[in-house]
């Protein structure tokens, strides 16, 4: 799973850890869609990593690597370039693993990840949802979760031609 600020100390703490002495396992270059994209994948075991490091990462029990994704991307026709570094947190499983199959599941959890967020965003337009109260931001939450669910299920994908027939 995704590490971000929201996990706190355990954020803090691998965000800060001296990732320049780990080894770059994979790095890819991409030009799609008008950009370049570099793209570098460390992993450390968490056992390697310092023991306060390790305690904080006590209540995910499971916990076995720690995957540090640096990203470069360049926009050529504007001349934006974008460095952005992701961390993520594996179980033991991983450790069987090639970096390359981890590199692997990373880009996919990302894509699903972003397809999540953009039919959230633009179809339930939850980012419009300003409401206050955790119990009702919880339960909206879960509203459109099982919607998409149901909406995936039984319309093969196209949620928002699936949304938009049921909702007229």
């Amino acid at each position: 799973g995704s590490l971000k600020g929201f996990n706190g100390k355990v954020f803090t703490s691998i965000a800060e850890y001296d990732w320049g002495s780990v080894e770059v396992l994979v790095k890819t270059q991409e030009i799609h869609h008008g950009r370049e994209e570099e793209r570098k994948l460390k992993i450390i075991n968490l056992s390697d990593l310092p023991e306060n490091i390790q305690y904080q990462f006590s209540k995910y029990t499971d916990a076995a690597i720690v995957v540090q994704v640096e990203r470069k991307r360049l926009i050529s026709k504007i001349k934006l370039q974008t460095e952005e570094t992701a961390y993520y947190v594996g179980s033991s499983g991983l450790l069987e693993l090639t970096a390359e199959e981890v590199y692997k599941i990373q880009r996919e959890h990302w894509l699903i990840e972003n397809r999540s967020n953009y039919v959230r965003d633009v179809v339930l337009k939850e980012d419009d949802c300003f409401t206050k109260n955790h119990k009702a931001s919880r339960s909206l939450g879960a509203i459109r979760d099982l919607v998409l669910n149901v909406a995936f299920l039984d319309g093969g994908g196209e949620i928002k031609k699936y949304l938009t027939h049921f909702s007229s």
